[in-house]
């Protein structure tokens, strides 16, 4: 009798501890971009399950690598999406979350207008090229796994 109580005792003990654990490993955090992608796998060519918006909260349950997972909905999303900040618009806040394609391409490129127009300025630069080769061409990501695996290149981690 004594040895099935300490044995519930303990049982309950190590149910208590997995709950702590499981809690502590969660963190909540806040969607910092204008749409946070929930994809189905830890990596950029994951299928797409649902876009969150600004400032949506959410739970994280581990991370791996660069990827958090999340319970809902259920998925992985980047690190780089995510804040552990609160964001929370304010009643009666004017805030411009929309960046428009001109500042979304600087963006992908690494520079915002000030820092290009510097560039520009000084003659250290001229994205007319890129510029072009962006427009020019538009890749799926069936296209760009093919590419990587001929090339016998390796998504990794990448975003």
């Amino acid at each position: 009798m004594k040895r099935k109580k300490v044995m519930a005792i303990l049982a309950a003990g190590l149910l208590v501890c997995g709950a702590v654990i499981a809690y502590a490993a969660s963190q909540a955090m806040s969607v910092q971009v204008k749409t946070g992608r929930v994809l189905d796998s830890p990596n950029c060519f994951g299928k797409l399950i649902r876009a969150l918006p600004y400032g949506t909260r959410i739970d994280t349950l581990g991370q791996q690598g660069q990827w958090y997972k999340i319970a809902s909905p259920a998925g992985w999303i980047h690190s780089s999406a995510l804040s552990s900040q609160n964001i929370a618009f304010q009643s009666g806040s004017k805030t411009k979350v929309q960046a428009d394609s001109q500042e979304m391409a600087l963006a992908g490129k690494g520079f915002n207008k000030k820092v290009e127009a510097k560039y520009r300025a000084s003659g250290k630069g001229d994205y007319a090229m890129v510029d072009k080769i962006e427009r020019s061409y538009n890749f799926s990501g069936n296209q760009l796994k093919q590419f990587l695996n001929q090339g016998g290149l390796h998504a990794g981690d990448s975003q």
